[in-house]
């Protein structure tokens, strides 16, 4: 969770996603479905929800995530 001070929108998020599946015994990827709003997802990084969408999007290009039927997965 060290992340979360980071600086950086992407770095944020890409701590609290592995953060959370450090808890799921399932570690191929996008095997973890994010069960969390974008709304609570900014709350907890202490981003805005829209940062948090651009971003999302920006990480599926970069295939750390994938996001299906407005699911994501990672």
């Amino acid at each position: 969770m060290q992340n979360i001070a980071s600086t950086s929108a992407e770095e944020r998020i890409k701590g609290t996603l592995k953060y959370f599946k450090s808890f799921f015994p399932d570690k191929t990827p996008f095997s973890y479905e994010v069960k969390l709003t974008r709304q609570q997802f900014a709350s907890i990084t202490g981003l805005r929800t829209e940062t948090v969408i651009r971003t999302l999007k920006k990480l599926e290009k970069e295939g750390f995530v994938k996001i299906e039927d407005r699911k994501v997965y990672f």
